[in-house]
């Protein structure tokens, strides 16, 4: 297929995207504006939010701007907007008030994914953080399959089913058991 095309085609193969370049570079209002043309009604687009935020700015205060900017690019997607993802580098440690300081910047009418990379933020703490400031919007913590056997039974008991799985390997079923069973047994408050 033609360059194109391939949007408009993979659009009639699936309802949604993750729009993995806006990562590395922020996309023109025409190129979004194009992307929702080609695509269907019910059709989403996870965002990944740009490295400017997670791995040079680090969730800081200093993001406002970054923020502003994805915002104004989200905003051409309109309905098709679905959660903005955002993935942290694998050297970056957990930090409670900086991700606290940072969850109170973001707009709340978006839903929001974190991909943590760094094991220490699959503390408690953290969990809970995130627990009570994002899934208010439906929010989620992406988690990935290759973080850690052990993944389900520190996180499960915070967050649901409809979590952003990024299954990477072929454990991904034993890893979505595994976090069934986690649930299951210590059910996420309300």
């Amino acid at each position: 297929l033609p360059i194109k095309a391939q949007l408009q085609y993979y659009a009639s193969q699936f309802d949604s995207a993750e729009l993995n370049g806006v990562f590395y570079r922020t996309p023109t209002p025409d190129a979004v504006k194009s992307w929702r043309d080609q695509t269907g009604k019910n059709f989403t687009f996870t965002w990944k939010a740009s490295k400017f935020i997670t791995h040079w700015k680090r969730l800081s205060a200093n993001s406002a701007n970054s923020l502003e900017l994805l915002e104004d690019r989200l905003s051409y997607l309109g309905d098709k907007a679905g959660p903005v993802l955002f993935q942290l580098p694998p050297n970056f440690r957990a930090d409670a008030d900086r991700l606290s300081a940072f969850l109170r910047m973001l707009p709340r009418k978006r839903r929001y994914s974190f991909e943590f990379r760094h094991p220490s933020w699959y503390a408690p703490q953290i969990m809970r953080i995130l627990a009570e400031k994002i899934h208010i919007n439906g929010g989620s913590v992406c988690l990935r399959t290759t973080n850690s056997p052990s993944l389900p039974n520190k996180v499960g008991r915070h967050f649901h089913l409809d979590d952003f799985f990024r299954i990477e390997d072929e454990s991904g079923p034993g890893f979505i058991r595994a976090f069934r069973r986690a649930m299951t047994q210590d059910p996420p408050r309300p």
